[in-house]
Formats: C-alpha cells, structure tokens, sequence
C-alpha cells in the first residue's frame, strides 16, 4: 500500500481543465463561495477564468505582473470583469511521485481593483528568499504550444536541492499589512480545484477539503514504519495522523486488489478531541463524496435547507459512543475508530 498511499491524497483538476494544477487559498475559497451565494453569473466567470489559467492560456489579460519588477517573485492578476482581478502566482511544488516537481497556479485571492494594495511587492520579495533555483523555475516557461500562441503547459524540473534562504531588506509595512502578509505566507491552506470542490461550490456545502501538506508533514502520512510524531501544540501533529488514516482509507478504497478494509484507531485522552477529529474526518469523506454526484443532485442538495449526509453509513465511523465495549464485536462499519483511552 505505499504506492497508493502517495496518490491516496493527490486530487486531479475538475473536468475540462487543463494541465495545469490549481491551487486554492482559503480566502480565495471563501471569497468563491460568497460570489456563489451572492451572484451567480460572477461566479461563472471567475471559474471560467480560472479555467483558463489551468489550460495555460497567458494572454496579456489573464498574466499581468502585478507587482514590480524587482519585488522578488512576480505575483500576477487576471482580469475577469471591468473591476474584479484573480490575484495567483506560478508555484513550483513536489509532484505526488516525489520524484519531480511541476509548475502549479496558486490563487491568492479575488480583489477588485482597489483592492490590490503594495502587500504583492511584499510577498515576492519574501518569496525570493527562497533562493536563485525556486526563482528561475517560477519564472521559466516552456515554448507555446503552437508557435506565436499563447497557449503554454506547466514545466517539471528535478526535485530540488535544499537552498539556504536568501537575506532581504526588512519589509516596510503597516501593521495591518504584516498580519495580510503572514496570513499569505503561513495561515493559508491550499487545496486543488479538484472535481469535488467544484461540486461543493455548485451545491453550496460547507464541507472540508484535503489541503496540501508540507514536505515534512507528507513524509509524516507516507511513512511506512511505526513512528513517534514530536511537536508544541499547533504544530500539525493531529493533522498527519487524520491525513494519514484518510490516506491509508482512500488507498485501500482505491486498491483493485481484494483486500480486508484497515482497521485503524485514533487514540486520545481527550473527548472533544475525539469528537473534533471524528467530525472532521466525516466532512472530509462528505466532501470526496462529493465528486461523483451528477449536477441534478447537486440542484437537489442545494435546494435542501438542512445539510444532509453525502456518505453511505457504511463508509462513516461509528460514533464513539455506540461502539461495542468488546473489540471481538467491532465490526468493520465501526472504522476508523475514534475513542479515548477510557474506552480502549
């Protein structure tokens, strides 16, 4: 199961996108589902947009440099209507191989011109810091794919080696500016604008998503061996072993080999805790759930004033506090398992 396991938790673009991967903040997110709510024909034409993005297509339109030419990193924008701007740079990330790295779209945000303020000087000069290599592989692009077009693919390059972080001037922001740009470069999530989270948006569900890991949080998930996980509190401990669980559940649902279902148990002294993961960990389900509905039973669930279960119980975990008190009794249906140690 270590293949799978690598592909467990990769998640290819929707339909009808192209090849390259996009990447999606958490306040882009947030801002896809209040144009959901809020106007619909909007919607449509940031995803139209971003579409384009993902099939390569670098107009003059969709690939303005938005910040300066010495600030580092170029961020770009993309116009959509006459005041509203798709704030993205082009990334370079691991494939789910771990043997190459590929160009992605990271999408920050969506701004109307107003609102595009000199915190993008700021964040590809920080950027930069990450060394000449990350510079010149964000900023390559290979050849058109019919000369003279627009119409470019994403490159890969070998994976990296380490670069000690280049030394910049301080930043001269406000406050305000500095919280913007922490949010940006640490809080920020980034999950891929797979087919379940198009779906999500269509039928309005506020559902969970996998989010890419760090490199250090992905060697957590994939190891194979038994391992002790060390950190303070917030640092991402939780996270790997729910993603790691979730990995292990999706390669044995994708594997075509006839094998029994991984009996995995998530153990803490905490009952909230528990509960928490446990709840999470169904949303995520709920969400991937999510992929295979048609866009008729999205009408539905969007129509829906309650949020309604979008897995078959069989695929859920038994509550913790309806599980048999012998582990001889356990069942398949009652993993994974989410428990304290009292119950154990």
């Amino acid at each position: 199961m270590v293949q799978p396991m690598k592909a467990a938790l990769y998640f290819d673009n929707a339909d009808g996108f192209g090849e390259w991967r996009i990447l999606i903040s958490t306040e882009a997110y947030r801002n896809l589902r209040e144009y959901r709510r809020a106007d619909v024909k909007i919607f449509k034409i940031i995803v139209k947009k971003i579409k384009q993005l993902s099939n390569g297509h670098f107009s003059d339109d969709n690939q303005k440099r938005l910040n300066g030419p010495d600030a580092g990193i170029p961020i770009h924008e993309a116009k959509m209507t006459r005041d509203l701007r798709l704030v993205y740079q082009v990334d370079c990330v691991p494939d789910h191989d771990g043997e190459s790295e590929r160009q992605v779209i990271k999408v920050y945000g969506i701004y109307t011109h107003a609102q595009l303020d000199r915190i993008w000087d700021a964040l590809g000069s920080h950027l930069a810091r990450k060394g000449r290599e990350y510079r010149r592989r964000v900023i390559f692009r290979n050849k058109p794919v019919i000369p003279n077009d627009n119409v470019i693919l994403p490159a890969s390059f070998p994976p990296a080696e380490p670069e000690p972080e280049c030394t910049q001037s301080p930043l001269d922001l406000s406050e305000k500016d500095m919280d913007h740009l922490h949010s940006l470069l640490v809080l920020e999530k980034y999950v891929a604008f797979s087919q379940a989270f198009l779906h999500s948006l269509i039928a309005n569900q506020d559902v969970q998503h996998v989010f890419m890991l760090t490199h250090q949080e992905q060697k957590i998930v994939e190891c194979t061996t038994s391992s002790y996980v060390l950190g303070r509190s917030g640092t991402g401990k939780t996270t790997t072993m729910l993603f790691k669980i979730l990995g292990i559940q999706r390669a044995w649902e994708m594997s075509a080999l006839d094998m029994p279902k991984p009996r995995q148990i998530f153990v803490t002294k905490s009952r909230v805790l528990a509960t928490k993961v446990e709840e999470y960990f169904t949303k995520l389900l709920e969400s991937l759930a999510l992929a295979g509905y048609t866009l008729q039973e999205l009408a539905k669930l969007k129509a829906q004033s309650v949020q309604v279960d979008l897995v078959d119980l069989d695929d859920t975990p038994e509550s913790q506090m309806n599980i048999p008190m012998r582990y001889s009794e356990l069942e398949d249906k009652h993993f994974p398992l989410f428990i304290t140690f009292d119950r154990v």
